[in-house]
């Protein structure tokens, strides 16, 4: 387990109180119960940072190259559901 640092934070009372009921219920610490909030809020900025990257890579989606190829596919797939079977 990686070390501990212990530190001080100012929160809200009722999520202070929220909290402590939390803690009491799932049986951890505090400072247990505020870590594993930590981490999933961490996790969640990760995920955040990760879809921002991917939606960047395909801002320029499609290219004209890419457009020609996807129109051509519709004009196809459009004949091919008018005709019989």
């Amino acid at each position: 387990m990686p070390a501990s640092v212990k530190t001080a934070i100012s929160v809200n009372r009722d999520i202070f109180r929220q909290s402590e009921r939390l803690a009491r219920r799932l049986r951890v610490t505090r400072s247990r119960l505020y870590s594993m909030a930590m981490q999933e809020f961490l996790r969640r900025h990760e995920n955040d940072e990760l879809l921002a990257r991917i939606n960047a890579a395909h801002e320029d989606f499609p290219d004209p190259e890419e457009k020609a190829v996807l129109d051509a596919m519709y004009s196809q797939l459009g004949r091919l559901a008018r005709e019989p079977w």
